[in-house]
């Protein structure tokens, strides 16, 4: 018997990686689990209705695991054989729980079992300890890296991985990662502190700081992956040399080795300018996000000096970085947004996400610190509305885009629980059925939920009626909040400018020579909101060999994926998997059409703005703003969101009539250019920064003659 014959899973441990492990690969699937031990995780998976093939080096632990398992084949799976015994051609789920790092080749292991994955849908789940650990770093402080009969510096380790040489380690293999998850085994304050003291170090806010991000906390890294279908860049360089950085450094251009304060020095006459989203590119590029970095980078080029204050989902994000985009530089500062990564309970998670504690005091300390000329708010979800009048304590104007509904509804698309459209909040009355609570608590009958809601309202309104200018990218968003509590005259229509669309954008490698069959594109993220289903459906409807369907994106929740692939019949759909922000024009170069098929009030998609400027005509839901960029019949087509039938004659149109498609390009006029909307904003900023001065000399003139 093994070291580890000994493991059980306890599903009521929610820091079990047994437990995450089984909630990633789910139910009724079928399963190769490459390490079996005695199986005490197949034993969970087959309660959740999933067929278990198990790979066990162990003979004694391979005859307990028969019990849990269809097949068991004692085997090395490092040594030639053992998949031609497999029963099963092909796997649902392959997994790998903890066994990468025992591996003396993991990369030609994974490579190996890609062709085992099924080609819809095929995915590996795979736990890894984490050698960056709190604990680890602590010993290397105190010069010791000793072996331990178990956990991270197990003795029969052969590889130790990081974050970042885990991701290298699957990129490798060809497959991108969907998601990450970990357990913690957290270190006391104390004993932090008694380390770094024998260390001759002091346990200063930096350094907590430092302990408390993702990659400190982890203790085995938990990570979903599928097959990529493009080569996945590697994550990380080799850590260079103390003396190798010296040496780099009296080279390197002096602008990228820049600190944040110098680079934050605006030219005279120029503007600081803050921006405020909930959170920021790369992790996330949605519209709002994608906004908020182009119109950054352009006033950047201007000369004004531009900083970035985003939320961070994700606890590894917390911290100060600059990014560069070309000869450009902003300094992004990513405070924690505590509603995705501390305890809270229901009412905690509903206040934090319109008046985050954490970033009340983080909002106070950038003011005073860095002292901006003007704040422009594009999203404050996970972050603080007092940041307005914060601002207008200290004199500051605030400008404010609507992207969507965030401040009228805590769901923020108005959306309501059961998928329906909402009309609006009702100034909260409505607002109760749709708290993430049971049923009893959103009830109307409970004064807790109803006041909730009437208080989040009325505060999240005042807060806005503060700003001292309000922006609308259309005309149906002016006009629901029109009918919700803001006057439509508090609010300046603002149409978004667009980045110039490069002149070679895919690149000459990149793209396939054209296409001989009509080539249908989707390109944003994978959630029901965004209508892919009802694409699919429509898409399933025609002829084999008539088009094609490409999908571009990432899904938000697995489930949403997995009835995505169920629904996927027509040979003619490509899942083509997440694209980077920079390489979205090689998407829309790809295509003939690109195809909006959302079931929500969008509000003006960027991904239509993106499809203009690539001279790509649109089809598209006649919902929300949608109507105001795509005419029916003359630039695109647009039908009734949630149609199936109507959208498949659509396509079919098309499909019958191709000569339709150069008709619309011609229509389509091209968007507003990014560097004149940056221009716009500029003169707004400095309208509103003079129209302040001038306000703060009348206060001061009305005080010294009132003493």
């Amino acid at each position: 018997m093994s070291q580890y014959s000994h493991l059980t899973a306890d599903l009521s441990n929610e820091n079990s990686s047994a437990t995450k492990i089984a909630r990633l690969v789910g139910r009724k699937r079928l399963v190769l689990e490459v390490g079996c031990a005695h199986g005490y995780l197949a034993e969970v998976l087959r309660e959740q209705g999933c067929r278990v093939t198990g790979i066990e080096i162990d003979a004694e632990d391979a005859a307990r695991a028969r019990a849990h398992c269809e097949q068991v084949i004692v085997a090395d799976v490092e040594e030639a054989g053992w998949i031609d015994e497999l029963r099963e051609p092909q796997f649902d789920a392959v997994v790998f729980s903890d066994v990468l790092e025992h591996l003396r080749n993991p990369s030609r292991v994974l490579r190996e079992v890609r062709r085992l994955l099924k080609p819809e849908g095929g995915f590996i789940v795979a736990s890894v300890p984490n050698v960056a650990h709190i604990s680890v770093r602590l010993e290397l402080l105190l010069g010791s890296f000793r072996p331990e009969p178990v956990g991270i510096l197990d003795a029969t380790h052969l590889h130790f991985y990081t974050r970042d040489t885990l991701y290298d380690l699957l990129a490798s293999a060809g497959f991108a990662v969907e998601s990450w998850d970990c357990t913690t085994n957290e270190v006391g304050d104390h004993v932090v502190a008694d380390y770094l003291q024998r260390a001759g170090l002091s346990y200063a806010q930096g350094l907590q700081e430092k302990f408390a991000q993702f990659e400190a906390m982890a203790y085995q890294f938990i990570v979903m992956a599928r097959p990529a279908t493009d080569p996945i860049p590697l994550l990380s360089a080799p850590l260079a040399k103390p003396l190798q950085v010296m040496h780099e450094l009296s080279r390197d251009h002096e602008r990228l080795r820049t600190p944040p304060s110098t680079a934050e020095r605006p030219r005279d006459g120029e503007l600081r300018v803050l921006q405020v989203i909930h959170q920021f590119l790369p992790r996330h590029a949605a519209g709002a996000e994608i906004h908020c970095s182009d119109l950054s980078f352009a006033l950047a080029r201007q000369g004004h000096t531009v900083r970035v204050l985003s939320g961070a989902p994700y606890r590894e994000d917390v911290g100060t970085s600059a990014q560069l985009e070309n000869d450009a530089v902003i300094i992004v500062e990513r405070l924690p947004a505590t509603r995705a990564y501390r305890r809270l309970g229901s009412i905690g998670g509903f206040f934090d996400r319109f008046d985050n504690p954490e970033a009340r005091v983080a909002i106070r300390s950038l003011l005073n610190r860095w002292r901006p000329d003007v704040v422009h708010i594009q999203h404050l979800l996970y972050l603080s509305a007092e940041l307005i009048p914060e601002c207008r304590k200290r004199g500051i104007p605030v400008v404010v885009t609507l992207h969507d509904y965030w401040f009228i509804c805590h769901r923020v698309r108005l959306r309501r629980l059961d998928g329906a459209l909402c009309s609006g909040p009702a100034r909260g009355w409505n607002c109760c059925q749709c708290l993430n609570t049971p049923r009893l608590i959103r009830s109307h009958l409970n004064p807790l939920a109803v006041a909730a809601n009437l208080y989040r309202y009325k505060y999240l309104i005042r807060r806005l009626r503060e700003a001292d200018r309000i922006l609308s990218p259309s005309r149906f968003l002016r006009q629901v909040f029109d009918r919700n509590g803001l006057a439509a005259e508090l609010i300046t229509p603002l149409e978004f400018g667009m980045p110039g669309v490069p002149l070679d954008p895919p690149g000459p490698a990149d793209v396939p020579d054209r296409h001989e069959r009509l080539r249908f594109g989707f390109l944003g993220t994978f959630m029901p909101e965004k209508g892919v289903h009802v694409l699919i459906d429509a898409f399933d409807s025609m002829p084999t060999e008539s088009a094609e369907l490409h999908l571009f994106g990432a899904p938000v929740n697995p489930q949403y994926r997995e009835e995505l692939l169920r629904r996927t019949r027509h040979p003619g759909i490509k899942w083509r998997g997440e694209v980077a922000h920079a390489k979205r024009w090689r998407a829309l170069a790809e295509i003939d059409v690109l195809i909006v098929p959302s079931t929500w009030y969008e509000n003006s998609p960027l991904t239509i703005h993106e499809a203009r400027a690539a001279r790509v005509p649109v089809i598209a839901s006649a919902i929300g703003g949608i109507p105001e960029l795509v005419q029916n019949g003359v630039t695109g087509l647009t039908f009734p969101p949630g149609d199936v039938a109507a959208l498949a004659g659509c396509l079919r149109e098309v499909i019958d009539n191709p000569g339709r498609i150069a008709e619309w390009r011609r229509a389509t006029p091209p968007p507003k250019t990014l560097e004149a909307h940056a221009v716009e904003m500029e003169e707004l900023y400095r309208d509103l920064c003079a129209a302040a001065k001038a306000r703060g000399g009348r206060e001061e003139r009305s005080r010294a003659g009132r003493s």
